[in-house]
């Protein structure tokens, strides 16, 4: 299962990458349209928020699944073995609860959006585009710091100290 969630989450992240080069080439159409024919795409500021902020939340999960966030090396390295997996392990279910709770709240955001039948300012698209995003990417993170508990990181058995 943890191969098939890794790959799941790369193909994300490549999304999310592919995502982010559409946003850019939209944006550089934008800006030769303006000098060339003095024209402006209408809404771009309302799409490209939305295509950075899909193109992120696609992402992170990759960031958690490669174990990519911060952390102190330079301390972490020279701790015992068992006290890594421990605090490996620790910071896997903190960052999960944490992730959820951002869930819970976005969530709860997003059903007002709807409620509420808000829409971006230019291009009316509605504002639960936002937060989906944000819903999906930090619940797919979630998942893998659930499935990252009680496992070492990759680099455990190579930091060991000397």
């Amino acid at each position: 299962m943890n191969r098939a969630l890794e790959r799941f989450c790369r193909g994300c992240a490549a999304l999310g990458v592919t995502v982010l080069i559409g946003c850019a080439l939209v944006t550089v159409a934008d800006i030769i349209g303006r000098r060339t024919i003095g024209e402006s795409l209408p809404g771009l500021i309302d799409l490209s928020q939305l295509l950075v902020m899909v193109s992120m939340f696609l992402c992170i999960p990759y960031a958690y699944v490669k174990r990519a966030n911060v952390d102190v090396d330079i301390v972490h390295k020279r701790l015992p073995r068992g006290l890594r997996r421990f605090l490996d392990s620790l910071w896997s279910l903190l960052a999960a609860i944490f992730l959820l709770f951002i869930v819970w709240h976005a969530g709860k955001a997003a059903l007002q959006v709807v409620e509420y039948g808000e829409t971006s300012p230019t291009l009316a698209m509605p504002m639960v585009s936002y937060w989906l995003p944000i819903l999906f990417g930090c619940l797919l993170s979630a998942v893998v710091c659930l499935f990252q508990i009680g496992q070492p990181a990759d680099d455990a058995e190579s930091s060991e100290p000397r």
